[in-house]
């Protein structure tokens, strides 16, 4: 009965830290957390529409961090989103 108990705090704390670690709860959220240069909560400052030569028309989207959480970004970057059904169409 110790023994179950202490496995099962040893467990707890580890998912626990493991949670500190990756703030996401999906393991797909959390592998590509990792998989990033830079995660950040941003502003939209501007969109405009872009038609690369032999590419797939899109969107460049100009952002202004609020909370960085992980890496480094300027003070504002860009974001190029082909026109797909899968981008996400800030408004």
């Amino acid at each position: 009965m110790r023994l179950a108990f202490t496995l099962f705090v040893s467990l707890s704390i580890l998912a626990s830290s493991a949670n500190a670690v990756c703030p996401a709860t999906s393991r797909m959220i959390c592998a590509e957390y990792f998989q990033s240069d830079a995660v950040v909560q941003a502003n939209l400052l501007s969109a405009r529409h872009v038609v690369p030569k032999d590419e797939m028309d899109g969107y460049v989207y100009t952002l202004q961090p609020v909370k960085t959480i992980r890496g480094k970004i300027p003070a504002t970057f860009e974001v190029y989103e082909e026109n797909s059904s899968g981008r996400a169409a800030f408004r």
